[in-house]
Parts: C-alpha cells; structure tokens; sequence
C-alpha cells in the first residue's frame, strides 16, 4: 500500500469530507478522489459511502483506519531512527500559533530553533486557539502553541509559560492614577474585545464568571480577530481592552498605553503545546516541543511573566 494513499485516506476518514482532505492536504479534490479509488481496488474493497450530504466509513474502512494509523505511526518512528543514526535532522517544521502567542512568543522560540538547526524549513500558521485544536484533532499538523486549556483526551496539552491578561487604555484617557479600575466603571467603559474562539477572550469570559459577571454585562462596541488592530483602535481613542500583558509592553515601557487592576478580577494563564497524544511525532517536531520546555521565559521577555 502507498503511504500516501494511506494518508489521504486518514484525512478523508477524520474530515468525513474528500474536499475538506484536500484543503488539509493542499491538493486537489480530484487528486484525493482518484488515491482512494486506488486504493480500493487495491484492497477489492469499497471504503467510504459517499452521498450528496455526507461521506460515511464502511466497515471496511474502519479496519483500515486502525492499521493505517499505525502503519503512518511505524514509518516517522523509522524515519525518526534512521535520522538519529545518521545524527541529523532535516524537513520542515509546521507549527501553528494562536494569535498572542504567535506575536510575542512564537518568533523567540523559532530564533532558537533555527540557530540550533539551520536546515529546517520553517513554516506557520497564526490562527485562534480552538482552530488549532482541530488542526490538530484532524492531523493537518503536529504541534501548536495555544493560550487557552482546552481539555481533550486526545490531545496533550502542556503548559510552557506564565501569562496574565491586563485592562488597558491609552495614555490619555481620564482614569484613576491608583491604577485600580470598579467593576462599575469598567462595564461603562467601550470594550473592544479579541473573536469568539479566541483563547484571550476565553479566559476573559472565565475569569469574569467566576466573580458573577459576564461579557453581556459590558459595553461591547467592536469585536477584532486580530490584536495589532485591536492596539490601533484603543490607540485611536476607540476604547479600551483587554489583551496579554506580553502583547502590549513595547507599548507601556514606551508610554503609550497605560494598564489597570480590575476590581476583584485576576486574568492569570498559561501558554501551552499541544499535539497528539497517540501519534509518533517527527524527529523535527519532537525537538521543537523541546525546545518549547527548555526556554527561560524569565530571561526573554522579562517584563512579561
């Protein structure tokens, strides 16, 4: 059997969509189409039941897709061996990175990464926490850094770093110099808060209802997938916001901004990795997370843990 008919068809089996297995396996549709009708006739037998709304696993595939896993599983862990025979490491790394992470932390790691193994191909994506999950859930990548704990028996989720998210304001705006913000007078505030999905704005809405309170409970006047954005908004006298006290340093050490205590309310996290528990990750991957582990945080971003 080829591996990669076998990989298309995990894709198809976890996306229960031959397009969607495209789109994860940047190839076409009629590509993935035609590897698993080969694949069929290979094995004599008929592996999805595919219909105008869905694509349904026979009982055939479904004893495929437990061999198949492991066949994928057994090949990195050969390769990997292989590569630590010859003392080398080489391909790409494919990571993924929510949105704060992937501003403020991501590029230290990867400056480590590629001093350290010069011939790896770097290539990342920065998306919300929840898509990475499913990235991942659907084994479109490896590894991802996320800012939020999303409990799944699948996935090891680990932490790697101290963050706290911050109530902040433009220098400018007429607030008390005590640097202590009412819950009364934040919820009259202009909120501009980070997409549903995200992690910072998950763990907003999880600190805040365990004091009882809740985003209905603000005044909500912009919504932005995207914190450079969101900084150029509170920048414009737009409102204010919360976001990691990582993101927004460059602009309290300069002045710029200026951040508060909420009353009663404390939005500490961490910073995770994530990936499959039951997968042989690459050698490249396997690294990376080791990397991830080893970095003193105290040291690089020293005003931000």
């Amino acid at each position: 059997m080829n591996n990669e008919h076998l990989r298309t068809f995990v894709a198809v089996a976890k996306k229960e969509s031959f397009s969607e297995a495209a789109r994860a396996l940047y190839v076409s549709q009629p590509t993935v189409t035609a590897q698993i009708k080969a694949l069929e006739e290979e094995l004599n037998s008929k592996l999805f039941l595919r219909t105008k709304k869905s694509v349904d696993i026979t009982a055939a595939g479904k004893v495929l897709f437990h061999y198949a896993e492991e066949i994928l599983n057994l090949c990195t862990q050969a390769q990997n061996e292989i590569d630590a025979l010859e003392d080398v490491l080489w391909g790409t790394l494919y990571v993924a990175s929510s949105l704060t992470v992937g501003e403020s932390v991501l590029p230290v790691i990867l400056h480590d990464f590629t001093k350290d193994h010069p011939s790896i191909q770097l290539k990342t994506e920065i998306i919300n926490s929840s898509q990475i999950v499913d990235m991942i859930s659907h084994s479109e990548i490896e590894v991802g850094l996320i800012e939020v704990d999303i409990r799944n028996p699948k996935l090891a989720i680990e932490p790697f770093m101290d963050d706290e998210l911050v109530l902040f304001t433009h220098r400018d705006m007429p607030l008390s110099e005590e640097g202590f913000v009412s819950f009364a007078d934040f919820k009259e505030m202009p909120l501009i808060m980070r997409e549903e999905g995200s992690g910072t704005r998950t763990v907003f809405e999880a600190g805040m209802s365990s004091r009882g309170h809740y985003l209905d409970d603000c005044h909500v006047v912009l919504e932005i997938g995207n914190t450079e954005s969101i900084k150029t908004a509170v920048e414009a006298g737009l409102g204010v916001s919360i976001l990691s006290k990582n993101t927004v340093r460059k602009e309290v050490e300069s002045g710029l901004f200026k951040t508060f205590k909420l009353e009663d309310l404390t939005f500490k996290r961490q910073f995770y990795v994530v990936y499959e528990k039951d997968k042989t990750l690459s050698a490249v991957s396997q690294r990376f997370i080791e990397l991830v582990h080893s970095v003193d945080w105290s040291e690089r971003l020293p005003n931000g843990t």
